[in-house]
């Protein structure tokens, strides 16, 4: 398990790297698109973009093999709480 620890937690990592990227740009585009003329322009484009960012980074990750692809994984999701917790100023009991 020791030889697994290592990839996994750079696979961490880069899931924590990947999962923030997604969920800030999905908070900049709420924000964004709230105050646009066209905001199905605005949903579209950034699906597209951190769909392919995101997409692209686990593709890479997969080619390293299956650990750093699960620490990726999991790590992705924890970022979501994590960005809610920075986006919402520290609230106590942010969701």
């Amino acid at each position: 398990m020791t030889q697994a620890a290592a990839p996994l937690l750079l696979g961490a990592l880069a899931g924590l790297a990947l999962g923030t990227v997604f969920y800030f740009g999905l908070w900049a585009t709420i924000r964004h698109a709230s105050r646009a003329t066209r905001p199905w322009a605005w949903f579209v484009g950034s699906l597209v973009l951190r769909v392919a960012v995101v997409g692209a980074g686990f593709l890479l990750l997969a080619r390293s093999g299956v650990w750093p692809l699960v620490g990726a994984l999991v790590a992705f999701a924890a970022a979501r709480p994590l960005v809610a917790y920075v986006v919402r100023g520290g609230e106590q009991g942010a969701r």
